[in-house]
């Protein structure tokens, strides 16, 4: 393994639920230099066994990214505003991971709003908001046009983007999920 100043890197691999982490933190200007990419830190969950059809497992993988993406928001605080964005083309399969996510998600920030925290029972219950904003084909405007809209509207403590991934190896396609806190750039997996 090479060794690149500004640029730490830490591996761990968790036998109970067979999956791999893997995360880069890029600490200086220079490592972002070498590395092409932003300072900040590149998470890599790596599970070959979720391509499966095994629920309990899925469910296991679903923990464990709960786990790494709680350590990468910030300190809960009361009443945390939380904005998921299901970036993609629901109608086309490989690019609809980010539909389909919002599809499934407990959305309460109208809940809490209207009615306080309490009505959905949890004393530290986030402001869940999402939203899924289609395609420049489908809209006409750029996903990111129609986020920074939403954004200034709502002002949300937190975003979470979400978004299928282009692989350059098929091997890790259904096995490999990534995290990072830098941005997300909606579109340039196709050269937009």
């Amino acid at each position: 393994q090479i060794e690149i100043p500004g640029v730490a890197v830490e591996e761990t691999y968790d036998d109970m639920c067979e999956v791999r982490v893997t995360t880069v933190r890029i600490e200086t200007e220079n490592g972002a230099a070498v590395m092409g990419k932003p300072v900040g830190n590149y998470i890599t969950l790596e599970a070959p066994k979720m391509a499966e059809a095994d629920e309990s497992y899925h469910r296991e993988i679903s923990g464990k990214l709960m786990e790494v993406l709680e350590g990468c928001l910030p300190e809960k605080e009361d009443g945390q505003s939380i904005l998921i964005i299901g970036l993609g083309n629901r109608n086309v399969t490989p690019d609809a991971l980010g539909p389909l996510v919002v599809e499934h998600l407990d959305i309460t920030r109208h809940l809490v709003k209207e009615y306080g925290k309490y009505a959905i029972g949890v004393d530290d219950a986030p402001m869940i908001s999402a939203v899924v904003p289609g395609v420049m084909g489908q809209t006409g405007m750029e996903s990111a046009e129609i986020v920074r809209g939403i954004v200034s509207e709502t002002n949300p403590d937190v975003i979470i983007a979400v978004d299928a991934l282009a692989a350059r190896n098929s091997k890790r396609l259904n096995r490999t999920i990534q995290i990072a806190d830098t941005g997300i750039h909606p579109g340039s997996g196709v050269v937009n």
